[in-house]
């Protein structure tokens, strides 16, 4: 890519690991909307800090956040929210607001951004936004892998019931029965989409459910250009 091709393309990374590295989404700007998705090392990354990109975006997968309606959300108890999580300065905080929703979290970010006007986003606020609003009459149950996160959401329409991330290693078919048990979830009727980065980590996770659920489904991400539907920074 050349430097006045940066200049007219998005540069938007996504920390896919919190230890060993990070997942890069170049959106380029041209009318045909190519995608080059590649995985950088963390020690690398500077090599493509110091560029001039068209814009910077941060998506975080931190687990240091917490979920408020924003009817019921007040600027002044910022800190006093994210305390329950995470004892980090009120200074750190970053907020997305999605659906209706307020999203507070603390950044993982340890590296630095020269360029000005960084957008910062909570994975959350992503996925959210861009669940799929179908008219569903029963509860939906989504899943998003990438990296070393498993990201579960339930809802339907376009109101969330449920959503929660952990680690990959953790035993999340336990905890989706657990979760069809207390959503009232039918494990042979309600959908589980699944959407993956890797679409071989996707048909490995439907393998294993398979057995359990009778509803499963796959986005893959470059045949239904979810990346560019997941990861639509402009609004």
């Amino acid at each position: 890519m050349t430097s006045k091709e940066e200049e007219k393309t998005d540069l938007i990374i996504l920390n896919y690991n919190n230890y060993n590295y990070f997942f890069l989404f170049f959106l380029k700007n041209s009318k045909d909307d190519n995608v080059i998705f590649k995985k950088i090392l963390k020690k690398n990354i500077q090599n493509y800090l110091h560029k001039k990109w068209g814009s910077i975006s941060l998506i975080e997968t931190t687990n240091k956040f917490i979920l408020i309606p924003e009817k019921l959300y007040l600027k002044k108890d910022d800190k006093k929210y994210l305390s329950f999580v995470t004892k980090n300065d009120e200074n750190k905080i970053k907020k997305n607001l999605s659906n209706k929703i307020m999203c507070l979290y603390t950044s993982n970010n340890d590296f630095k951004l020269k360029q000005k006007n960084i957008k910062n986003f909570h994975i959350f606020s992503l996925l959210i936004t861009n669940q799929p609003k179908n008219n569903i009459s029963n509860l939906q149950t989504n899943i998003f892998l990438g990296g070393d996160k498993i990201i579960i959401s339930i809802h339907k329409n376009n109101e969330l019931y449920y959503y929660n991330h952990f680690n990959n290693k953790n035993d999340y078919l336990k905890y989706l029965i657990i979760l069809y048990k207390e959503y009232g979830l039918n494990q042979s009727k309600n959908l589980i989409a699944i959407t993956s980065i890797y679409d071989q980590d996707a048909i490995a996770m439907k393998e294993k459910l398979k057995k359990y659920f009778k509803k499963i489904s796959i986005n893959k991400m470059n045949e239904n250009n979810n990346i560019k539907n997941i990861f639509n920074l402009k609004n």
